[in-house]
């Protein structure tokens, strides 16, 4: 008897895992999944076009990245994106401008004092000061940006 009492509850228990078991596999086929949001094509703007400025042999070229007239100060705001090459060449300075090293290393010379400025360093260029850049590396991309007033004023 004893026998008999532990199949029953051996095959007992196997049905209530079998159920359990069918029970969880089943789905329900009755629900529509979420549909995904629609994407709009990206937008990409088109590559920088790099010139070169004038009097310094290629060794500096710009591209304007963003220009805006600025009525309530009478200026114009300028943001260019420049690369250095690793020969000097003088930094136009007819205009107040800050600059900031985005990639690579860039070397400075301003009178007597030569400085070196690793990536993400900024600093404020004169209007009219004589500022000497130089890439440490073969190349150093520097983002400037000024206020030129307009002319008359």
């Amino acid at each position: 008897m004893k026998s008999s009492r532990t199949v029953q509850s051996v095959l007992l228990l196997f049905g209530s895992a079998l159920l359990l078991f069918a029970g969880c596999a089943r789905t329900e086929v009755d629900e529509e999944a979420p549909q995904e949001p629609v994407r709009h094509a990206q937008k990409l703007r088109p590559p920088l076009e790099y010139r070169a400025i004038e009097g310094t042999q290629g060794a500096l070229r710009q591209a304007v990245l963003y220009s805006q007239k600025v009525p309530a100060l009478a200026t114009d705001l300028e943001v260019r994106s420049m690369l250095v090459l690793a020969r000097e060449s003088v930094l136009p300075t007819d205009r107040e401008t800050l600059v900031e090293v985005r990639a690579g290393e860039v070397w400075t010379v301003s009178g007597a004092e030569r400085k070196a400025h690793p990536t993400g360093d900024i600093w404020l260029v004169g209007k009219g000061s004589h500022v000497t850049l130089k890439a440490k590396g073969e190349m150093a991309v520097v983002r400037a940006i000024s206020l030129a007033s307009k002319p008359g004023r």
